[in-house]
């Protein structure tokens, strides 16, 4: 059979007549070429549009700026990381200079060539269209198309072990009638995946998962004794070293050791010789691995774990730790996961099975099913020494992410071969689907985190300012229910209008990548800081509260300013001259009281970014302050609607609010609370806020001014403005009339600050008006 003919349908799935343009994809040919067009049309428009993520880009850019020696791939100095993966950003750099297209190029192509290697996955087991099902479905996961156009590393491990396990299933068992093509090809491709996951993520996860997922499929399918051996040798040797270094961290004692290393001879030549598999030989190989001596230490960095070993183990990771991950990482396909796995499990699985099932089980048809076996096993170990990697040495992306891939796309082809889908599987799917976007209305972040070692933290905007990111977690939710009931349509309609599937997650990954993430990085990037900054004359740039990072990767002229006395003498040091200064927005408290202490002006003549504001010495025509604390805090007196005479401890008073007579359930209100500062208060207190009535009580406790001007700021002759934004919920808090109260409260079981003056409950909680919740 020429590699360029369809592949067979899949000895478990029904034989229909499917378009000629389907059959097509069956060909490697046709199925990388649409491939390679769909993930060029998705990845690489707008590559360069949107600026580079602080902190998280930009510190890879500065790792890879860094001179990288060649033995430091196996043993940096200094570092907790592996190097390797920070080479195709180093090369970017190198080519194109620093800045986006050099950073993201790279990593994109990278992509690429990933998603080109399930291809060839597919075309080694005539599984061409399921892996071309599975390349798509995984382009439009997070984790790959946030990696894709970031500077990210978590792309080369994950391409190490599909390399790997296709190199080594190709090597053991090969095609009867593409034997040596088969040899030669998986030969070059298990040492260029092995070497790669070596260096890029440890022998755990580089060598033993892709070796030890295909001797375990072999076994269970009683496959080539030679193939089947060849793997277990490499996973047993691939465990010798990360062993002996994790038994030298738990300072494990040597007699305990010896008994383990010749239990583990002893139970691998029984097991060998009692099941006639060479997969027990593993325990063999390292139980000799074991008795030579052990080290006394293991001096910072081990290039055998990829990072610096430590017991005992992270308390945080648990053993569930990875699957919440790989719901948002793999969202919205990882709806599909449990009835794809619920498939292959159930479909025969050994010779005997298919035989039992009436199913083909010539030589061809084995090598198909156990190529099932293969992506379970890959799974099942991956997760496992996963976890146990990111416990005992650190957090790392999940490298095995294209086995689910390809479960994802098997699963697709049979319904596309006219697979019926049962009730359950379209309903569990929906649901499924419906409980991670839930997850996205508490916290976004979670979504555009796929490609970042920590999560995002998410943007705190001002109310109304930036729909995208202020109702980002709706948003999400929102989508994510729509994506569920099209998911679960397309497979309760089967076959050709299960496409739908695919079209959705693309819709949903060009919003995405399109849309919110230009939105967040408008929030977590110097880019459009430094735009508007040279827009306005450009020239000396003073930074204060942040890294100098970012301004040397675009360019800038800048001076770090260690205090707030040099900040100002820098903004006023030439009369006459416009000056600038980016601070983080944290600091425009101690920013204000200092200005307002020492009667020095100052503007914000940028403030599109969340977390970093541009200052300058004075405006420029047309320009006005766009200081977040200008309106709220003032030495004028402010006009509330309903004015009082509270006195908080002789240090505050209450001289009003405005608080609306009535809203609606479900929706959202503001309450402003007018205090002025008679005394510092020498603390930091919160506004409380509760809503007593009928129903369940609204709770409004808060950090002043949305956490820009806590209460340790507050400076004696000011008048300060708490606007303060509420929402009732449709569930909890029925109709009915509300009373609210307020005070002052430094948080936890700390006393509230007295009213010593003014009416007041026993408890010290002042009595404002009353509202009507509709």
């Amino acid at each position: 059979m020429s590699s360029l003919e369809p592949s067979p349908p899949s000895p478990l799935s029904p034989k229909l007549s499917s378009p000629s343009w389907l059959s097509a994809l069956s060909r490697p040919g046709p199925a990388l070429l649409m491939l390679l067009l769909i993930a060029t049309l998705v990845l690489l428009p707008g590559l360069g549009s949107f600026g580079l993520w602080d902190p998280h880009e930009v510190r890879l850019l500065e790792g890879a700026s860094e001179p990288i020696a060649v033995a430091e791939l196996w043993k940096p100095s200094g570092a907790v990381k592996p190097r390797l993966p920070l080479m195709p950003i180093k090369l970017g750099l190198k080519l194109f200079g620093p800045g986006e297209l050099g950073a993201r190029l790279p990593i994109a192509l990278l992509s690429l060539v990933l998603l080109s290697t399930l291809i060839l996955h597919g075309a080694l087991h005539r599984r061409v269209r399921g892996s071309l099902l599975g390349a798509l479905a995984l382009l439009t996961t997070p984790m790959l198309f946030l990696s894709g156009r970031q500077a990210s590393l978590g792309l080369l491990p994950m391409l190490a072990q599909l390399v790997a396990v296709t190199g080594l299933q190709a090597l053991s068992w090969p095609r009867a009638d593409r034997r040596a093509l088969d040899v030669g090809i998986g030969l070059i491709l298990t040492i260029i995946g092995l070497a790669l996951g070596l260096l890029t993520t440890g022998s755990l996860i580089g060598l033993v998962v892709p070796s030890l997922a295909v001797a375990i499929a072999i076994y269970l399918y009683r496959g080539p004794l030679a193939g089947e051996l060849l793997s277990s040798l490499i996973a047993g040797v691939g465990l010798i070293m990360p062993v002996r270094q994790l038994l030298v961290v738990a300072q494990a004692k040597p007699s305990l050791v010896l008994v383990a290393a010749g239990s583990l001879v002893v139970a691998g030549l029984c097991g060998a010789l009692l099941s006639r598999r060479p997969l027990w030989l593993l325990l063999s190989l390292l139980g000799i691995g074991l008795f030579p001596a052990l080290p006394t230490s293991i001096n910072g960095y081990s290039g055998w774990l990829a990072g610096v070993p430590h017991w005992p183990a992270h308390r945080e990771v648990q053993a569930d730790s990875l699957l919440k991950t790989i719901g948002f990482v793999m969202f919205p396909w990882v709806a599909l996961l449990p009835v794809a796995m619920a498939q292959l499990v159930s479909s025969p699985t050994t010779k005997a099975e298919a035989a039992e099932a009436n199913e083909s089980h010539d030589a061809e048809a084995e090598r198909a099913q156990a190529s099932d076996l293969v992506l379970l096993a890959w799974i099942s170990v991956g997760y496992l020494l996963h976890t146990l990697q990111s416990a005992l040495v650190q957090d790392l992306a999940f490298a095995s992410l294209p086995a689910l891939a390809l479960i994802i796309g098997g699963y697709l082809d049979r319904v596309l071969d006219g697979k019926k889908v049962s009730l359950v599987a379209v309903l569990g799917t929906g649901l499924f689907a419906l409980f991670v976007s839930r997850d996205f209305f508490f916290g976004p972040e979670q979504y555009l985190s796929a490609q970042l070692t920590e999560t995002l933290r998410w943007p705190a905007v001002q109310p109304g300012t930036d729909p995208l990111i202020g109702h980002g977690g709706q948003i999400l939710s929102t989508l994510g229910i729509v994506i569920a009931a099209l998911f679960a349509i397309g497979l309760y309609l089967g076959r050709m209008r299960s496409l739908i599937l695919p079209t959705t997650a693309l819709a949903m990954t060009l919003f995405a990548m399109h849309g919110l993430v230009p939105a967040v990085t408008r929030h977590v990037s110097y880019r459009g800081i430094y735009t508007k900054y040279e827009k306005l004359g450009g020239g000396e740039l003073g930074l204060y509260g942040i890294q100098k990072s970012s301004a040397r990767i675009y360019g800038q002229h800048s001076v770090e300013i260690p205090s707030l006395e040099e900040l100002f003498h820098f903004l006023n040091k030439t009369p006459g001259k416009r000056s600038f200064a980016i601070v983080g927005s944290s600091e425009v408290a101690a920013l204000d009281v200092h200005s307002f202490q020492k009667n020095l002006p100052y503007y914000v003549v940028d403030d599109s970014n969340s977390q970093f504001l541009l200052l300058s010495n004075q405006l420029g025509p047309g320009e006005k302050d766009l200081n977040p604390l200008r309106r709220f805090v003032t030495t004028e007196p402010p006009k509330p609607q309903t004015e009082t005479h509270i006195n908080f401890d002789d240090r505050v008073e209450l001289i009003g609010y405005d608080i609306p007579t009535e809203v609606q359930r479900g929706s959202e209100f503001v309450i402003r609370l007018y205090f002025k500062v008679l005394q510092p208060l020498g603390g930091n207190y919160r506004v409380f806020l509760h809503f007593d009535g009928t129903g369940a009580r609204i709770n409004g406790d808060h950090i002043p001014l949305g956490g820009k001007y806590p209460t340790n700021y507050w400076t004696k002759g000011q008048y300060i403005t708490d606007e303060h934004r509420m929402s009732t919920s449709r569930l909890n808090q029925s109709a009915g009339y509300y009373q609210v109260f307020t005070g002052l409260w430094p948080g936890g079981d700390g006393a509230r600050l007295r009213v010593s003056q003014g009416p007041h409950e026993p408890d010290n909680r002042v009595r404002l008006s009353a509202i009507r919740v509709k």
